[in-house]
């Protein structure tokens, strides 16, 4: 608690901030502002303090009290109307006389009224959207303030500026950042769209707020992250995270747990927050040489192998996504085939294409009576394996080759570094009686 004067603040046990008055001990109410007999409350301790400061001041006049709320910064108008002066001189005149528009030199805005609601641990996401120029920005730095943005360094990648490695893979796989080459370039070399990301990696907590959210990228990324941002909140039990934007069309893939719309003033209702589009993606058969595209996207080598079968994922008939197979030769294992790469665009991850078309693609070949195998370090795809019923994993699974010499391998475990070996088995509905061997104990050593 701290004090001062006639008035002091009180922080609840919520998290908001309140006005006494010293005198009465009581909380400072401001009916003119909220429309009903509530006291101020305020979201940071900063917009607190200015009001009790400007309270303090002018303590003899009543009317103070309704002067300074809802964390005002100007006085004009009890804080809800902005103002800005500039100088009148003969150009600005001229300009406005052929419009017969009368200036003063004052230009005026009056905020939206908008009954925020508490950051109280019930809520997720919220979302302010509006037209540019509505008061989005204002509304949101007034009531919920706004996370500043991280410093990068030049000289080094985006994975150095997390606290360890495996901080950085999670934090970024999260927003949908899993492009590997891309974690090892410094920020100011990556696309708008891998900023965008990598900004909301190091950022996103609870109780954060972001303005202008997805304004500068591609409205594919931006639904992409937003479906990837919400994901990652709800798991990690995130409360009050809180973005402003102008665009609509993230309602659907933020999916908040409330929205104020700042065109009409009003909070939109709940059957507006609808779920997600369905996703429609076709794979086809490709050519080898459509691996020059994705190439360069792959954390492995971009060596593609001249065996290997190769399909192209598609959306909307744009090419977002490739997966590649070859024989994997075995004494031991008839007809045995693996992934050898799969990738899909920066600009789509995060929305779980990756496993999908990979799960597609091994169907293929259990429907052609083959078996299936994968193995990857990808800790994203290799989670996902460990709990989908249509993997198995095998004796390899949690383990690293430590090294090779000719044809012998030498399987070790290695402390919170893993590579995941799977076999596909398919739909346990579904699966032929000869996908229901065990795995575990008969499976091919795929090569990396």
């Amino acid at each position: 608690m701290r004090t001062k004067n006639r008035y002091y603040i009180k922080e609840s046990k919520l998290g908001t901030w309140t006005v006494i008055d010293r005198s009465t001990k009581r909380e400072v109410y401001d009916n003119e502002i909220n429309g009903n007999d509530k006291p101020l409350k305020f979201q940071d301790e900063d917009s607190a303090w200015e009001c009790m400061d400007q309270l303090n001041e002018d303590h003899a006049d009543e009317g103070a009290k309704a002067a300074c709320g809802a964390a005002v910064r100007s006085s004009d108008l009890l804080g809800r109307v902005l103002s800005v002066s500039v100088d009148v001189d003969s150009v600005l005149s001229d300009a406005c006389k052929p419009f017969d528009y009368s200036f003063d030199g004052i230009s005026r805005f009056e905020l939206p009224k908008f009954d925020a609601p508490l950051r109280d641990g019930i809520w997720s996401v919220g979302l302010i959207v509006g037209p540019s120029g509505s008061g989005k920005s204002q509304l949101l730095r007034r009531h919920y303030g706004e996370t500043e943005q991280p410093e990068w360094e030049r000289g080094k990648a985006i994975v150095s500026h997390f606290e360890n490695a495996a901080d950085a893979m999670n934090k970024l796989a999260a927003v949908g950042l899993s492009s590997v080459p891309s974690w090892c370039r410094p920020y100011h070399v990556l696309s708008n769209g891998e900023q965008f990301r990598a900004r909301m990696a190091r950022m996103l907590a609870a109780n954060t707020s972001f303005d202008e959210f997805t304004s500068v990228v591609d409205r594919t990324v931006a639904k992409s992250c937003c479906w990837a941002v919400q994901r990652e909140i709800r798991k990690e039990a995130m409360k009050g995270v809180v973005f402003a934007s102008c665009h609509r069309d993230i309602i659907e893939w933020l999916q908040p747990d409330w929205v104020f719309d700042t065109l009409t003033a009003s909070m939109m209702p709940r059957g507006c927050l609808c779920c997600r589009p369905p996703i429609t993606i076709s794979i086809e058969p490709c050519s080898r040489s459509l691996w020059s595209i994705f190439a360069q996207h792959h954390y492995m080598s971009a060596d593609l192998s001249k065996s290997c079968r190769s399909w192209i994922a598609l959306w909307d008939g744009i090419p977002i996504g490739f997966v590649s197979t070859m024989p994997l030769p075995s004494g031991t294992t008839k007809n045995a085939w693996r992934e050898h790469r799969t990738v899909v665009l920066p600009d789509y991850q995060g929305l779980g294409i990756g496993v999908r078309i990979s799960d597609e693609v091994a169907q293929i070949h259990l429907d052609e009576g083959r078996r299936f195998y994968s193995k990857t370090a990808h800790p994203r795809m290799g989670k996902y394996r460990d709990a989908s019923p249509k993997w198995r994993p095998t004796k390899h699974n949690h383990k690293v080759a430590k090294y090779q010499h000719g044809t012998l391998t030498t399987w070790r475990a290695r402390e919170n570094v893993y590579l995941y070996s799977h076999e596909f088995t398919g739909d346990v509905a579904t699966r032929p009686t000869q996908r229901c061997m065990d795995a575990m104990n008969n499976s091919p050593e795929e090569e990396a």
